[in-house]
């Protein structure tokens, strides 16, 4: 994103190739969460993500699905939209229906965050990944209860995935899957 002129453009691009994919095959759902492309170098790069977003957003929203940023925290060697709160803000910047919150309840651990801070955001987010810093295997927390009141009483529609590394145990995905359906239905 905040290359030069040409790279930027490249990745606008390819993305609007992957938005038109999605829909062709029904995916709404695309998650913008790539640290790699979302390093930035200058103060002033906020005002060229919020361009990129939005004209990427209304691409999607135009061809009913969704550009979804997940944040990431430094640990995966961004610094851009390092937290929940600076996606929530970059997302009301950019004012698009087509560009949204993948919600990753790795972050938010990893960050030490509270999950109220969604409180009145729900809104904004259009998934859900129950995850663990660095892909680890999901453990039971009490954020998950709590996620799940705030996504209940704020009427959440969307999905919740797992978002796990890849395990050979198929006891581990197994506990995994009991323990997240269990948990959010």
């Amino acid at each position: 994103i905040f290359g030069n002129e040409e790279e930027r453009r490249y990745l606008q691009q390819y993305t609007k190739k992957a938005i038109e994919f999605a829909a062709a095959i029904g995916c709404r759902n695309l998650v913008f969460g790539c640290p790699r492309n979302r390093v930035t170098y200058a103060i002033d790069d906020g005002a060229v993500g919020i361009h990129f977003f939005k004209d990427l957003g209304d691409h999607a929203l135009e061809k009913g699905t969704v550009i979804a940023m997940e944040a990431n925290p430094p640990i995966y060697g961004t610094n851009y939209i390092n937290d929940t709160l600076s996606a929530f803000k970059l997302i009301e910047q950019v004012d698009s229906k087509g560009f949204l919150l993948n919600l990753d309840i790795g972050t938010m651990i990893q960050n030490g965050e509270n999950v109220n801070a969604i409180k009145g955001k729900v809104h904004l987010i259009h998934h859900v990944h129950i995850s663990e810093p660095e892909l680890k295997p999901i453990r039971k927390r009490q954020i998950h209860m709590d996620l799940k009141e705030i996504l209940q009483k704020e009427d959440y529609q969307g999905y919740i995935s797992i978002e796990m590394g890849r395990t050979d145990d198929l006891c581990v995905l197994e506990e995994t899957i009991k323990y997240v359906r269990g948990s959010f239905l």
